[in-house]
């Protein structure tokens, strides 16, 4: 079974860089300092700490621009 692909990732699962990424309402993208993935969180999670859905590391949420 694979994972879903989610608009930060190209097909094979890589990260996106964020010029090649569309905007999405009401989510912002927010890039692991630990694997450096990049993926959408909703605007209400910047700010906060969370758990990056790649490498499980936590990091506070900052938007990549």
């Amino acid at each position: 079974m694979s994972k879903p692909q989610f608009s930060g990732e190209d097909p094979q699962g890589h990260a996106r860089p964020p010029d090649e990424v569309q905007d999405r309402a009401g989510h912002a993208m927010v890039k692991c300092p630990h694997c450096n993935k990049i993926f959408w969180v909703p605007h209400s999670y910047i700010g906060r700490r969370i758990r990056c859905r790649y490498c499980h590391g936590w990091f506070t949420a900052k938007p990549v621009h």
